[in-house]
């Protein structure tokens, strides 16, 4: 019970910061709606974000993160130099990676664009360029969001979202002067936000837990044994998101429009996800990662117990609601009540 009452507040910072994230996030799909429409364009954007998508769901979305946590809870006992060394040459030598996986991503540029069948290869190269590189800022502010978790530390990793919708919203309104040159401006805006929010904000977060970033040379050792313990969640993940690439795929060869409609509909249902499953989880796991390691597997089964069994119940509610009231959901945050 104590440890489910510490992980109220961060789960309250989490959620809130969630919220506003998502709420920013339906306006900046309103907008992209409103300045777009259902057009060649918008389906050209949804076809750029396929594999920076997939790499996300990887990296910011928690799931390599994550794994640095029981990893770092092994050097709790120890002095804070051997764990602060550790962790800068293990996010050294991850950012070395996700930096080459961005120039591959890049110099193959128009390849891809092949593969999906692309009609407006030169937008799709003009959008995809930022996009593709914003990924290494994510993958890296993924990294030390998950030392600020393991030092139970919410409210940085927590603004990151906010700042990232924000800045789209603000250059895709710059932009907004036809469909193409709006799907430029969200590429650019999130290219910035990412920076902004998942770097230069996170190095603030690491400094106010004791951390100042510096240069440690990366050790294979260190990088080896975080991919192995990463590998399996990494497949389990690229499954359990599969869905929304395939809707991108397949929605490529049916009428123009379909990808952006498809896209559209996934970004209400998956709302509680982000807001509430999202929030307990990140929230949690530092805490279940702790019990674990100091073998109270009582405390643990009974605070999975309790959070699962809150979600169930919650999760219920909401899809009915979803479920009933669709037409009505989809009016509202789309068409603002509008009636056609």
């Amino acid at each position: 019970m104590q440890n489910y009452k510490k992980l109220i507040g961060p789960i309250s910072i989490i959620s809130l910061a969630y919220l506003m994230s998502r709420i920013f996030g339906f306006v900046r799909e309103i907008l992209l709606a409103n300045w777009t429409g259902i057009s060649n364009a918008s389906d050209t954007l949804d076809l750029a974000f396929v594999i920076p998508d997939f790499l996300f769901y990887l990296s910011a979305g928690g799931y390599l993160a994550i794994t640095l946590i029981p990893l770092l809870s092994r050097f709790e006992k120890e002095d804070d130099d051997k764990l602060n060394s550790y962790f800068l040459s293990l996010l050294n030598g991850l950012t070395v990676i996700f930096l080459s996986i961005s120039i591959l991503g890049f110099i193959f540029r128009y390849e891809i664009a092949d593969i999906f069948g692309v009609v407006n290869q030169d937008l799709f190269v003009k959008v995809f360029t930022p996009i593709i590189f914003s990924q290494v800022f994510f993958f890296s502010g993924a990294i030390m969001m998950a030392y600020q978790y393991f030092k139970n530390e919410f409210k940085y990793a927590a603004i990151a979202p906010v700042i990232y919708n924000l800045s789209i919203i603000l250059f895709g309104w710059i932009y907004s002067s036809t469909p193409e040159a709006t799907v430029y401006g969200f590429a650019l805006g999130g290219l910035i936000g990412s920076f902004l929010g998942h770097i230069v904000i996170q190095l603030i977060g690491l400094r106010s837990v004791g951390l100042s970033y510096k240069f440690i040379k990366p050790k294979a050792m260190f990088l080896s044994q975080y991919f192995k313990v990463s590998l399996p969640l990494i497949v389990g993940q690229s499954i359990a998101v599969m869905d929304e690439q395939l809707f991108r795929i397949f929605g490529s060869f049916l009428s123009i429009g379909a990808i952006a409609s498809f896209r559209y509909a996934r970004r209400v249902a998956i709302l509680p996800v982000g807001v509430l499953a999202q929030a307990v989880g990140v929230a949690s796991f530092p805490t279940l990662s702790n019990l674990f390691v100091n073998k109270k597997f009582e405390e643990l089964r009974e605070l999975i117990r309790r959070q699962v069994s809150i979600l169930f119940f919650l999760n219920v509610a909401i899809v009915l609601f979803f479920f009933f009231g669709s037409d009505e959901v989809v009016s509202i945050v789309y068409e603002r009540g509008a009636v056609y």
